[in-house]
């Protein structure tokens, strides 16, 4: 009699094969969250500058044509949302917005945290595209349940 061998795995085969998949995906995992709120953090800092940086390119064009020590632009902060604001040449009671950015949902961004500042979440800026208020420049940015960095806008 004449064997003839079958091709393919037998269902022991198989789920040796799908144990050792799941404990190498059950190892994975938190190393896949730490990078995401890594990523959060990273994506949050890149918000941010770029939102001083336009709050400054602002002031420095002086739209609303101040002078002195007169805010030209505001970089204001409420949670996870910042937007750039200048007062309206033509009605001084009136801000207009120029940019507005959010960062994601589990990240907080605080601005002018540190003693001294004024505004907290606020940072104004005067027509030579300097703070109005040194003690605002400080942030710190965090993320829920992950890590949280601290700086100064520069």
């Amino acid at each position: 009699m004449v064997r003839r061998y079958e091709r393919g795995l037998s269902l022991i085969e198989l789920m040796v094969v799908m144990t050792i998949i799941m404990i190498l995906a059950l190892l994975a995992a938190p190393l896949g969250a730490g990078w995401v709120k890594s990523t959060h953090l990273n994506h949050a800092h890149d918000v941010l500058k770029e939102a001083y940086a336009t709050a400054r390119a602002l002031a420095l064009r002086n739209t609303a044509n101040v002078s002195g020590n007169a805010v030209a632009a505001t970089l204001r902060v409420n949670g996870n949302k910042l937007s750039v604001d200048y007062p309206d040449p033509d009605d001084s009671t009136k801000v207009l917005t120029l940019w507005s950015g959010q960062v994601d949902t589990d990240t907080t961004v605080a601005l002018g945290d540190a003693p001294g500042c004024a505004v907290p979440n606020t940072l104004a800026l005067t027509a030579r595209g300097l703070p109005a208020d040194l003690g605002c420049v400080h942030y710190t940015l965090t993320i829920k349940g992950g890590p949280s960095d601290a700086g100064t806008l520069q």
